[in-house]
C-alpha cells in the first residue's frame, strides 16, 4: 500500500462497496486523500485504500 515496509499478518480491514468511483469521488470531495488505488484484482474486483484517523488502512472493496 503506501508504505514501502510490508510486515505479514492482518494489515487492513476491508468493506464491501457497491460503487468504487463513486466512493473515491465523494472521499476526494471531502479531502480525503486515499493511500492506494484504485487497484484491479480481477475484471470483476476492485479496490481504493484510505486511512482512519489512527492511520488503520480502510480498504473499499467492489465485487461484480
Amino acid at each position: 500500500m503506501d508504505l514501502a515496509e510490508k510486515h505479514p499478518g492482518i494489515t487492513h480491514f476491508a468493506l464491501l462497496c457497491p460503487d468504487i468511483t463513486a466512493a473515491k469521488t465523494r472521499l476526494e470531495a471531502a479531502g480525503i486523500p486515499l493511500s492506494g488505488g484504485p487497484v484491479r484484482f480481477s475484471a470483476d474486483a476492485q479496490a481504493i485504500f484510505v486511512r482512519d484517523p489512527d492511520r488503520n488502512v480502510i480498504e473499499l472493496h467492489q465485487r461484480g
